[in-house]
């Protein structure tokens, strides 16, 4: 039988934010037998007591488990579970191991500032229900302008610029471009800048792309609110936010009950949780930049780790051989 050498309490019961309601959740990882290593073996181990399709409920248990080779390659690519497994406070781990433990010490060897799996893992769970569906309601507006003024003349966007809607997220502005002494003045709509000369067709072309990318979830998104989600971005948006200004992350987490709360819906979206994630957001990738200016690497050293995983299936091969 293969060996376990880490197992651990994971999920709320991990980050502190579980309720009464919550499941209970183990995460483990395991050396594969000699045979296995030869042969090949079923990467990822997962059993859950819940039924399937259903919510699980405060009586269920959920396990899963990676192979070591699985857990580093988690690790290399940023993925929250193995990064939150190597964070894990003694009081929640269950078994470990000479191996793991090494791994636990030189955690920070997985930190990068483009950890784009845990980064992307935050956006998914914002745009699932929450900062993309609100925002669709504003970008609904310029739509509606859009949808009432077609290119028929082919005319530029500052032929339209006492027509467009503005509001928080819909901005006419100007800078002085630093060229020609110029005032240049541009629309911004969510962010993105467009600027006066572009022409109208441009625009409406560009438009057209972010509405594409909030998609048919976020559209669905604007009658309602996924709480679980969006405190699941908050977290995650906090993690990175600690990892990047600290060197570290400690559980369970220092603002586990804000984002219990939230997981609760106990807070207006639109005047509380929805600046707050997007505040959350954008400071970690702010740290991201100053961390990459301090010298964190931008990519995981992945051949160190090929050598590591090498070293322990090749000797567990030699041992049972």
């Amino acid at each position: 039988m293969s060996k376990l050498i880490f197992d651990c309490v994971f999920g709320s019961k991990l980050y502190g934010t579980d309720t009464l309601q919550s499941d209970t959740d183990y995460k483990g990882v395991f050396l594969p037998t000699s045979r296995q290593i030869i042969m090949g073996t079923k990467e990822v181990f997962h059993k859950d007591t819940g039924t399937k399709g259903m919510a699980n409920t405060a009586d269920d248990v959920d396990r899963e488990y990676f192979s070591l080779k699985k857990f580093i390659q988690m690790a290399s690519k940023g993925e929250t579970a193995a990064i939150d497994m190597l964070h894990a406070p003694d009081d929640k781990v269950l078994t470990n191991s000479e191996i793991f433990q090494f791994l636990r010490d030189n955690r920070s060897k997985f930190y990068t500032t483009k950890m784009k799996a845990y980064l992307g893992y935050v956006r998914k769970q914002a745009s699932k229900y929450g900062v993309k569906g609100s925002r669709l309601q504003e970008l609904m507006s310029v739509l509606t302008f859009i949808e009432n003024n077609p290119d028929t003349k082919g005319l530029r966007l500052s032929a339209y610029t006492h027509m467009l809607p503005t509001n928080t997220n819909l901005i006419k502005g100007s800078f002085v471009d630093l060229d020609s002494g110029k005032e240049v003045h541009y629309y911004e709509v969510l962010g993105r800048k467009y600027l006066f000369g572009i022409r109208y067709s441009e625009f409406i072309d560009q438009i057209m792309k972010i509405k594409a990318e909030y998609g048919a979830r976020a559209e669905k998104a604007s009658q309602g609110v996924d709480w679980k989600a969006m405190s699941h971005a908050i977290r995650g948006a906090e993690q990175l936010l600690e990892i990047y200004t600290t060197g570290d992350l400690k559980f369970p987490l220092k603002n586990a009950e804000y984002i219990r709360d939230v997981k609760m819906g106990k807070f207006d979206f639109s005047t509380e949780v929805q600046p707050y994630l997007e505040h959350i957001m954008d400071s970690a990738e702010s740290a991201a930049e100053i961390a990459s200016k301090n010298g964190m690497p931008d990519e995981v050293d992945n051949e160190y780790w090929n050598d590591f995983i090498y070293e322990y299936y090749a000797n567990e091969v030699i041992r049972n051989g």
